[in-house]
C-alpha cells in the first residue's frame, strides 16, 4: 500500500500537470523506439486486437493520448492512478467519451473494480519497480484480464550493459537517478532513493515472476534501446532485438494463456 509520503512525493513531482494549461505530450509509431512511450505505443499496436484497456499508473495520460492519436481501435480505456486530480486532468485534456478514470492503489484496500470486471489489455508502465509486493499486485491485476487478454509490463533492465559495467566497478546500478541513487538527473538531491525504485528486474527474473508465481502462461519480449548511445538508431534497435538481456530496456507482454502466434515486437 502506498504511504502518504509516497503519494505526496508523486503529487509534488507532477504538480505542473494539474494545470489547466498543461498540454499532454504525445508520441507516434516509429520504426526504432528509443524511449518507454514509443516502445509502449509500438508494442500495443502489435499485440492489441481490440476491447477494453486498463492503464495502471496512467499519470498525465501520455500513453493513452499517444495511442488515441496513432489510431488504436478500442472499446473503452480506464485511466487509473494514485492521484485523482492528475488523471481527471488527463481525461479532460484527452476529451474522448471512451475514457474513464479510477483512483487505484494496486496494493491498497480500496479496490475500484468489481470481481467480474475484465480488461483485454492492462498496461503497467514504469510502475512495478515501485511496488512493495509486485507478486501479489500482478496476481491481483491478472484476475481482471480476459482469457485471451495480456498485460504489458515495462521496467528498467538492471542487467543492461551500462549497469553491468557500473556494478563491476563497485557502483550501485541506479535505474532512475545518478550518484548511486542519490542525485536526480537534474543534479538535485533525491527525495526518495533512486526516485522510489525498490525492486530491480532482468528479463529472466520478471518472466519467472509472471509465469511461475503470478499465473501467466507465457511472455513475449518487446525489447527497445534507450540510454547511452552505441551507434545509429537502427543499429541500436537491432542490438536490442538480437540480445535484449544485454542491450534493451525491459518490456514483456504477458499472456493469460499460451499464444504461440503472437509476434515478438520489433
Amino acid at each position: 500500500m502506498a504511504t502518504p509520503k509516497l503519494v505526496d512525493f508523486y503529487e509534488k513531482k507532477y504538480e505542473q500537470e494539474a494545470s489547466q494549461d498543461y498540454i499532454i505530450p504525445t508520441f507516434g509509431l516509429v520504426p526504432n523506439p528509443h524511449n518507454r512511450f514509443e516502445a509502449t505505443i509500438d508494442a500495443i499496436h502489435a499485440h492489441f486486437k481490440g476491447g477494453k484497456i486498463l492503464e495502471v499508473g496512467a499519470g498525465s495520460g501520455i500513453v493513452a493520448s499517444s495511442l488515441l492519436k496513432t489510431g488504436l481501435e478500442f472499446e473503452s480505456y480506464t485511466l487509473s492512478d494514485l492521484s485523482a486530480p492528475r488523471i481527471e486532468a488527463a481525461k479532460q485534456a484527452i476529451g474522448d467519451d471512451r475514457f474513464t478514470t479510477a483512483v487505484l492503489d494496486v496494493e491498497g484496500d480500496n479496490w475500484p473494480f468489481k470481481n467480474g470486471e475484465k480488461f483485454d489489455c492492462i498496461l503497467v508502465v514504469a510502475l512495478i519497480e515501485h511496488l512493495i509486493d509486485p507478486i501479489s499486485a500482478m496476481k491481483r491485476l491478472r484476475e481482471h484480464l480476459t482469457e485471451d487478454g495480456f498485460m504489458y509490463i515495462l521496467t528498467p533492465n538492471v542487467a543492461r550493459w551500462v549497469k553491468r559495467i557500473r556494478l563491476m566497478g563497485g557502483y550501485f546500478p541506479a535505474t532512475a537517478s545518478r550518484d548511486e541513487g542519490l542525485t536526480t538527473y537534474d543534479g538535485k538531491p533525491v527525495s526518495l532513493h533512486d526516485e522510489g525504485h525498490i525492486h530491480y528486474f532482468t528479463y529472466r527474473s520478471l518472466d519467472k515472476l509472471l509465469t511461475q508465481y503470478c499465473g501467466f502462461e507465457n511472455t513475449v519480449k518487446a525489447p527497445y534501446f534507450e540510454g547511452t548511445r552505441i551507434g545509429p538508431k537502427g543499429f541500436e534497435s537491432f542490438m536490442a532485438r538480437l540480445w535484449p538481456e544485454m542491450f534493451a530496456e525491459l518490456a514483456l507482454v504477458a499472456y493469460n494463456k499460451p499464444n504461440d502466434k503472437t509476434p515478438e515486437t520489433a
